[in-house]
C-alpha cells in the first residue's frame, strides 16, 4: 500500500486525496496533499530540512498529528504496533 494514495488520486484526479505516514507514538508524522497523481504540499511535525513539497502550516485547518488524523477521520490507532 506505499503508493496506494498516488494511484487512488490518478483514478480520480479532481479529488483531494491525504497520504499519511506516522510513527506508532506519532512523533514522527507526515500528511502529503495529492490531486492527479502529484504531490501539492506537505505537512510534517517534527518539520523536515528538505521537504519533497511545498510545506503545508495545517490539514484542513488542523496543526498537530492527533488532530489531522481526527480531521481526516482515521483513527489513531492505525499506527500503533500490536
Amino acid at each position: 500500500m506505499n503508493f496506494a494514495h498516488i494511484t487512488l488520486s490518478e483514478c480520480f484526479p479532481h479529488a483531494t486525496v491525504y497520504g499519511v505516514t506516522a510513527s506508532p507514538t506519532l512523533e514522527e508524522f507526515s500528511t502529503t496533499v495529492i490531486k492527479g497523481g502529484e504531490g501539492i504540499e506537505e505537512f510534517s511535525h517534527p518539520p523536515q530540512a528538505f521537504p519533497s513539497f511545498p510545506v503545508a502550516s495545517n490539514i484542513k485547518g488542523e496543526r498537530t498529528p492527533e488532530r489531522i488524523l481526527g480531521a481526516l477521520g482515521i483513527p489513531a490507532e492505525w499506527f500503533q504496533n500490536e
